[in-house]
């Protein structure tokens, strides 16, 4: 008798959700085919800078084989300067694969070259950075956004005055083109704040001690009232989410979502957007009785730099839950403090969330085709 595998079709990508992520790994893929890219000149300067011994780090990027698998192949077929096709390690499999390590402590701070200031905010603009759509808009564009039902305005909890921010720009939305149903706000209870941060918001938020706290003040700061008589008080659900309702007094409702905290098969600890879909997806009547966040619009409302991050972060909670979404937009406030130094940092972050997201092979094809 013959045994036949069945094959499980897996669902497709979250088409929005992947085509705004291309929005930002195509830049930076072209950005990075350009051999007088500012980010060349930002990785040379750091190498430079290494001690003498780590220094020849770099000389894997010259090898044929850079993994160094040993493969042998005669030399004359690898003058192309790769190797072919056909090259077979035929050594054991439990040969050893040996990598070039660098002490990380030796390793020079990440920094704008002197000059190039202006084409680091040029490569900033077209991640959308700064905001302009299509993707990501800065809080003054919100009239530009196209209305689209079932829209859920998600904001990120975060630290210092960035709660306040962020809450400013969701109503914003708001007064510009109304909201169908409650605002959702995803918070980490367990992230206690320490005294400089504690110090900054004392104006508004002297007796917060962890995020949730803090969130809820900034919330009461920007017009929402607690619907209980406990500042902080919250609700349990069965899968150890908690919850607590605010009300602004133009009559928008607020969900504070406290999630728990998932981690990935490697150990690793998963984004805060899938733990807070997660959430959702396993009580979505703390929003509506009818909502689902399959077929629903996404606005996440963080700050705009961060924003090709949390484009990067939504593509794979979404794959890892297999949600499709109907729409996914980002909104930030444009701080234009924000330098081409801290600019670069949200770069450097952003390549290595694409990196991450790209050793899925899923993924992988779809952005890479």
């Amino acid at each position: 008798m013959v045994k036949v595998e069945q094959l499980v079709e897996q669902p497709e990508i979250c088409r929005v959700s992947l085509d705004a992520a291309i929005e930002i790994a195509h830049p930076l893929f072209h950005e990075l085919s350009n051999s007088e890219s500012v980010l060349y000149k930002v990785s040379s300067e750091r190498l430079a800078g290494l001690p003498s011994e780590d220094r020849l780090a770099i000389s894997t990027l010259l090898l044929t084989d850079p993994s160094r698998s040993g493969v042998t192949v005669e030399r004359y077929r690898i003058q192309a300067g790769k190797l072919p096709e056909d090259a077979v390690d035929d050594d054991s499999l439990e040969k050893t694969v040996l990598l070039w390590a660098t002490d990380a402590t030796v390793i020079p701070s990440l920094k704008v070259p002197e000059g190039t200031e202006a084409d680091l905010m040029t490569l900033a603009d077209s991640l959308q950075m700064r905001g302009r759509g299509p993707v990501i808009y800065s809080r003054e564009e919100v009239d530009q956004m196209e209305k689209l039902p079932r829209t859920l305005l998600k904001i990120d909890g975060a630290a210092n005055l960035a709660n306040l921010e962020r809450i400013k720009s969701a109503l914003s939305y708001v007064e510009a083109n109304g909201v169908e149903q409650p605002i959702v706000a995803t918070v980490d209870p367990f992230r206690i704040l320490k005294d400089p941060e504690r110090q900054k918001v004392s104006d508004f938020a002297p007796e917060a001690t962890n995020e949730l706290e803090l969130f809820v003040d900034s919330a009461i700061s920007n017009g929402f009232a607690s619907s209980d008589q406990n500042r902080y008080g919250v609700r349990f659900l069965p899968d150890h989410s908690s919850y607590l309702e605010m009300f602004h007094e133009n009559g928008t409702k607020l969900v504070v979502l406290a999630p728990p905290q998932q981690t990935r098969a490697d150990g690793s600890k998963q984004s805060g957007v899938y733990n807070g879909y997660n959430s959702l997806i396993k009580n979505p009547q703390i929003v509506s009785e009818d909502f689902s966040l399959s077929g629903s619009g996404v606005i996440q409302i963080t700050s705009s730099h961060y924003g090709p991050m949390a484009v990067m972060n939504n593509l794979r909670a979404v794959d890892d839950l297999r949600v499709t979404l109907n729409s996914y937009r980002v909104i930030g406030d444009n701080q234009t403090s924000r330098t081409a130094q801290a600019h670069l940092i949200e770069i450097g972050l952003t390549a290595n969330a694409l990196l991450e997201a790209v050793g899925n092979p899923r993924i992988a094809e779809a952005l890479l085709e």
